[in-house]
């Protein structure tokens, strides 16, 4: 993934600089991968997110290649939390997938 870094390095945060700035609203380990355009759309995401009173993120992270966003959401807004959990999932998991294929078709160049 570093073709990101590259391309708009002033623009791009990692999973490290992201648990920092976040880490009031970070209970575990935060983002435990360092995939910029994932970092990038969760940090705009949680412009909104730290909004929602109590909202706390335990971890982000992938397992047999499909990635879990953790929070507390479903506690604190019922089943609608469960939904937006699995909506950020799905965003992130297209995320992976974009970038793994440009990863594929640069290294075939």
């Amino acid at each position: 993934m570093e073709y990101l870094r590259k391309f708009k390095k002033e623009n791009l945060m990692s999973n490290l600089e992201f648990n920092k700035k976040y880490e009031h609203f970070i209970e575990g380990k935060g983002i435990i991968f360092d995939i910029p355009s994932v970092t990038n759309y969760l940090d705009e995401l949680f412009v909104d997110l730290i909004n929602i009173k109590g909202f706390m993120l335990s971890e982000v992270t992938t397992k047999h290649g499909l990635a879990y966003f953790d929070s507390n959401l479903p506690e604190i807004l019922f089943s609608i939390g469960r939904v937006m959990e699995d909506a950020i999932e799905d965003r992130i998991n297209f995320l992976i997938r974009v970038e793994s294929e440009i990863e594929r078709r640069n290294k075939n160049n």
